[in-house]
Formats: structure tokens, C-alpha cells, sequence
């Protein structure tokens, strides 16, 4: 059995950062990175460390075959290729030979806002059956803690086509990634040293397969806090993390984001929980603030906001909040992104800006360029001309006076036949409107996202939106300490601010209010 250090990681206390010196010093040591293995759960994170690794330490990334998610590494233990996976294109070959509709995606976070006359696909069904593997625990536990639904009644006629479909077909979901390495005759990874990345985040069975995987290894590091397990729903261990055995424990107390303001305030909401490891976290003494704003959100300083230079993240509770927000930024033609993005840094959006100086500024491009646009507005005769002017000259660039292109009253449906993304479109002009073409590009000051998609993220200023729908209200009862995590995870993404919005209904987020 391998020696076992868990680092506590609380927010902003770099434990990345902690976990690339742990990786750099075994190296360091003479340990072969071949024999070095680096666990996460996104492949963003995990190309980011063999990134800082191999330009510090001068190796190749190639060497880094087991610097991997954890479903990558099972794919590679069982020796599991491209083709075994399913994909979108299976959605659609199941449902010709079953009849049974799968749309590929379910809004898990939106799982209380569930209506089956609304959703008719049976990812209810699945998600249910993956959830309840990640748990390891019978199917009928996890549909008992679900909205009520006729599919989840009697879910084994689907279940026993889906299997069969994938048995018949080589194929392998999510999941099943997971137990093809899990109960596989697969042995234990052939490396020296184990590091898993936010381990607060694995499901009992992503805990078998870390203990299988590292069996023979000399060194175990887990990291992660257990004040913000917040992905419960997804099937994670609660207390996984908080109580795995270990030989050494190393507490990161030092915040090198949150001011002490901001973070008393976090530790006064998560010592609410009785069953937790006690950090005593050295928040930064810098200036921070705290306010409850009680009027209408549209009277926050939005605008300021965006033409400022700092940051901010708008947090809600649920996703179709998120969606509201969003509708009142664009009426209110305040540049932002969803969880990101937006159609001001979509490709879509900057197209639309090629399009508009090119006719109202007399701006002149690259034929690609302009063969893409016309390609984008189904001008497909001219996109290939214009195309074929440039294979010859790429330095040739082009006007409006080159192509048949006459601008129109309303461009936004030039690029769109959907409803929605014209709405999109349109709410892109009104912002172009009020602050000029240069707001298409550059990502917006102003992030809208919910307080789960808000992990491992940070801002100069943070707006908490406090109300929520019934379930969470109720579940507040039985289970406070999912929402008291999900508290001190929003306050704890601030670096200057956070603005609490007092609850407009009479069903809100306690530990907030």
C-alpha cells in the first residue's frame, strides 16, 4: 500500500500550485514521468499542469502518459479506443432500433425544474442508472430522491435495451468507462507515484478505481477540501475525501485571494457544519466588502461594470435564473458572457463584426475570411470565387466593392434561421448600438453562471443571487450542509467584493439570508 498525504486546499490557498512543487520535487527526486501519474477531472486542468511542468522542468509531454482524467486512465488501463465510446451518432441509431429517444444531455442542475411533458427523452433514466453505479448503491435509492416521473417507474425496459444495444454494438458510455477498468482483470497502474487532483469530487466508485490504480504505487497524493464537495447530486462521495486514511495530513492556511472581510464571513457560514476538518485559513488583509442590496437588480451598477476594467461573476441558484439574469442584462444592453461565452466571442458574433465593418467601416479582408461569412449567410456559389481569388495571392485581401454583398436593414437574419439565435443576434446589436464594434471579441467584464459552475473560478466582484425553488428550499431542511457548502463557495470566489441580493420570494438560500 502506498504512504498517503492529503492536502486540504481551502479557496484561493494554491493548492494547484501546492500540488505542481509536490509533482516538481518527485521528479526532482529521479522518478521517471512515465512512472508519475497526475489525476483530474477535466482535461482544461490537466493539460494546464503538464503545460507548467514540461516548460519548467524541460520534459517532454509525451512522457506524461498517465497525466489524465480519470476516465482517460481507465480507457487506458482497459486498453479502450475511440471507437468503443458512444456518441451522438448512437443517441440516434439506438432510438431507430429500440424506439427509445435519448436527447444526450440532461440539465442535472435543473433536476428539480424536471417536466416530463416537456422533456420526452429518457435521459432521466439514464442519468438515474449512472448516478446510482457512481454511488453504488440500488436504483430504486436514487429514483426515490427524484421528481416524479412515469419513466422512472418502471425504468428496465429501457434499461435492458440500452444494454443490449451497447453489447451488440461494442459500446461503452460514461460510465461504463469506469467499470470496464473497476471490474475488469485489469491490475494496478505501473507507476511510483499517485497525485489526485480535487479529490472531495470522486464517487465512491472513482474511489475503488483511484485504490486500484495506485495498489502498488509508493506514494498516494489526494487534494481537495471538503468544505467544497458541492457535487453531490453528480454522484460524489460527501465525505470521501474528509475521511480517507492517510499518513500525513498538510493544511493550506494561507488565502491568497479572499480579504479578510469577505472570508470571516465564509468561515461564520461554513462552521455551520458539525462534521468537517477545522482550517484555521490566514485570509489576505486587504480591503473587501460585503453588501445586501434589497432594491431592483437593475439598478446595480451594470454599466459601470462593464466599461470598468475589474471583474465581475453573477451566481444563481438554478440555471433557468441564470437564463432570467441574462434577459435583463440584454434589455439592459450590458455586454456579458453565460458561463463564458456569449455571442459577442462566438465565432458567429465575430463574423457578424466582419460583416459590419466591412460595410460601415470599409475595412478590407482576407478571402478565407470573407468566404466564411458568405458561406455562413448559404451564399455558397460566391463563398467558393471569393475562396478561389485568394489560393494564388494569400497576402490578396478584399472589399466590399469586390463581392455582391448589399447590406440589409435587419443583418441579424442574414446569419440565422433560429429563432433563438437571431434573439441573440439582435440583443449583439443593441450592445454594438451602445458601446461600439470593439464589445465583439474581447471577452466581457460581466459573468453570468450558477454557484456549481462557479468552483475553481474567481472575481474582482461577486453577485450572489440568494432566492431558489422548492426543493432546494425543502431539501434545506434534511440536508443543510449541501447549501452551506454552496454558500461558502460563492462568497469565497471574491477578491475585492461580494453583493448579496435579498431574496425577492419567500423561498431563498438560508445560509445567505
Amino acid at each position: 500500500m502506498p504512504k498517503v498525504t492529503k492536502t486540504y486546499g481551502p479557496p484561493g490557498t494554491g493548492k494547484t500550485t501546492t500540488l505542481i512543487s509536490t509533482l516538481k520535487t518527485v521528479l526532482a527526486s529521479g522518478v521517471p514521468p512515465t512512472r508519475v501519474a497526475y489525476i483530474t477531472h477535466t482535461k482544461a486542468a490537466c493539460e494546464e499542469v503538464k503545460d507548467r511542468v514540461a516548460k519548467d522542468l524541460g520534459l517532454a509531454k509525451t512522457d506524461m502518459k498517465w497525466f489524465r482524467t480519470i476516465h482517460s486512465m481507465c480507457c487506458g488501463m482497459a486498453k479502450i479506443g475511440f471507437n468503443d465510446i458512444w456518441t451522438s451518432k448512437d443517441n440516434d441509431e439506438f432510438h431507430k432500433a429500440s424506439g427509445y429517444y435519448i436527447k444526450g444531455s440532461f440539465d442535472v442542475e435543473a433536476l428539480e425544474e424536471y417536466d416530463e411533458n416537456v422533456d420526452e427523452g429518457y435521459d432521466i433514466v439514464l442519468f438515474a442508472d449512472q448516478l446510482s453505479k457512481a454511488q453504488m448503491v440500488p436504483l430504486h435509492e436514487v429514483t426515490a430522491n427524484m421528481p416524479p416521473s412515469s419513466k422512472l417507474i418502471e425504468p428496465d425496459g429501457f434499461l435492458e435495451a440500452y444494454a443490449a444495444y451497447k453489447a451488440e454494438h461494442g459500446k461503452l458510455d460514461f460510465t461504463d468507462m469506469l467499470l470496464q477498468y473497476r471490474e475488469g482483470d485489469y491490475g494496478p497502474g505501473d507507476v511510483d507515484v499517485v497525485i489526485v487532483d480535487e479529490a472531495q469530487d470522486l464517487s465512491r466508485l472513482q474511489w475503488e478505481i483511484v485504490n486500484k490504480f495506485s495498489a502498488e504505487a509508493e506514494q498516494l497524493h489526494i487534494a481537495g477540501d471538503d468544505d467544497q464537495s458541492i457535487y453531490k447530486f453528480l454522484g460524489a462521495d460527501e465525505f470521501g475525501f474528509l475521511d480517507y486514511p492517510s499518513d500525513k495530513d498538510v493544511v493550506l492556511e494561507h488565502s491568497y485571494r479572499v480579504p479578510v472581510t469577505i472570508g470571516e464571513q465564509a468561515t461564520s457560514v461554513i462552521e455551520q457544519i458539525e462534521r468537517r476538518k477545522a482550517k484555521a485559513v490566514e485570509w489576505q488583509d486587504k480591503p473587501g466588502s460585503i453588501e445586501r442590496f434589497s432594491l431592483d437588480e437593475m439598478f446595480l451598477p451594470w454599466r459601470e461594470w462593464a466599461r470598468g476594467d475589474e471583474t465581475v461573476m453573477v451566481l444563481t441558484r438554478h440555471r433557468r435564473q441564470m437564463y432570467d439574469v441574462r434577459r435583463m442584462l440584454q434589455k439592459l444592453r450590458v455586454p456579458h458572457t453565460v458561463r463564458g461565452t456569449s455571442m459577442g466571442t462566438s465565432e458567429l458574433g465575430k463574423l457578424c463584426r466582419v460583416y459590419l465593418e466591412l460595410f460601415h467601416n470599409d475595412m478590407r479582408f482576407r478571402p478565407a475570411v470573407l468566404a466564411k461569412l458568405l458561406d455562413k449567410i448559404g451564399d455558397r456559389k460566391q463563398a467558393a470565387e471569393v475562396r478561389a481569388r485568394g489560393v494564388d495571392d494569400r497576402k490578396l485581401t478584399l472589399g466590399k466593392e469586390d463581392i455582391d454583398l448589399s447590406p440589409v436593414t435587419n443583418w441579424p437574419s442574414l446569419f440565422s434561421n433560429k429563432r433563438w439565435e437571431v434573439k441573440q443576434i439582435e440583443a449583439l446589436r443593441r450592445e454594438v448600438n451602445e458601446y461600439g464594434l470593439e464589445i465583439i471579441g474581447p471577452q466581457p467584464n460581466i459573468d453570468i453562471s450558477t454557484y456549481h459552475g462557479s468552483k475553481g473560478r474567481e472575481a474582482d466582484n461577486v453577485v450572489l443571487f440568494t432566492d431558489c425553488y422548492k426543493q432546494t428550499w425543502d431539501e434545506q431542511e434534511k440536508d443543510p450542509d449541501s447549501e452551506i457548502r454552496l454558500a461558502y463557495v460563492g462568497l469565497t470566489r471574491a477578491k475585492k467584493s461580494v453583493t448579496i441580493i435579498v431574496p425577492r420570494t419567500l423561498m431563498y438560500l438560508r445560509a445567505l439570508v
